[in-house]
């Protein structure tokens, strides 16, 4: 879990870096959204192979309706 963590500090970091003020130290654009979109692969690949099938199989049956009609939007105003 604490390698998932630091892959959201560094999404984040690497996405704060496409700000206009971030972009200063001259590193063009295209290599700072190169950077962000590995570090994304990484992390999803990571999700997929390690977190999901644990919550898998540790939800409840009535946990993952209620996650699914959460991620889902359904019964939300």
């Amino acid at each position: 879990m604490a390698v998932l963590r630091g892959d959201h500090a560094a999404i984040d970091r690497a996405a704060a870096s496409l700000s206009p003020r971030s972009g200063r130290d001259g590193t063009p654009v295209a290599v700072r959204l190169t950077d962000l979109a590995r570090i994304l692969d990484s992390h999803l690949a990571r999700e997929e192979r390690v977190l999901f099938p644990l919550v898998a199989t540790r939800l409840t049956e009535a946990d993952s309706t209620f996650l699914v009609r959460e991620l889902r939007g359904v019964g939300r105003k």
